[in-house]
């Protein structure tokens, strides 16, 4: 019986470390995990704000054994770099392809509860503060997005990248 050590971006691991490379594109560098192995077709995961690779921790080794695996760490977050940019995308992204999904417009208007409330604060004057100074995406979004509770690891992991002030801008 073998033993899979879940994939971690944050890894000081020396079997783990391999899988993680690094792309210059533009002004940033780009973390990614890169399994490398399996002779399916490339398989890409990737994540939401605030998170990371890691998120993928748990599904990339079974997936690995059939595909290629590939998880970057988007600019800002993870391991990947965080260029004094402005993060707004309308002019920086060109084009976006999106496939198999509805999308539709959000409006936090009528919406109710504290997922509800958190999202109207970031509309507010108090939003300033609840990104950088209570770190909300880290701190609430996420664990309340999540059925089960983190571990005191899996937060410091999701932490690491978010530590100072300066780290969290959106």
């Amino acid at each position: 019986m073998t033993t899979e050590s879940p994939i971690s971006t944050f890894s000081t691991e020396p079997h783990l470390q391999h899988m993680i490379k690094r792309i210059k594109v533009f002004d940033a560098e780009i973390a990614y995990v890169d399994t490398a192995i399996g002779n399916g077709y490339p398989v890409v995961f990737f994540h939401g704000n605030p998170t990371s690779s890691y998120l993928w921790r748990n599904v990339i080794p079974p997936i690995s054994k059939q595909f290629r695996c590939l998880a970057p760490d988007l600019v800002g977050m993870g391991n990947s770099s965080k260029p004094q940019v402005d993060y707004r995308h309308e002019e920086r992204v060109h084009r976006i392809v999106h496939m198999e999904g509805t999308v539709s417009v959000a409006s936090w208007k009528h919406a109710s509860g504290p997922i509800a409330e958190i999202f109207r604060g970031l509309r507010s004057p108090l939003g300033e503060k609840m990104v950088y100074d209570d770190n909300v995406f880290v701190e609430k979004l996420l664990p309340s997005s999540i059925m089960r509770k983190l571990s005191d690891e899996e937060m410091e992991c999701y932490r690491r990248p978010f530590t100072v002030r300066e780290s969290r801008k959106p």
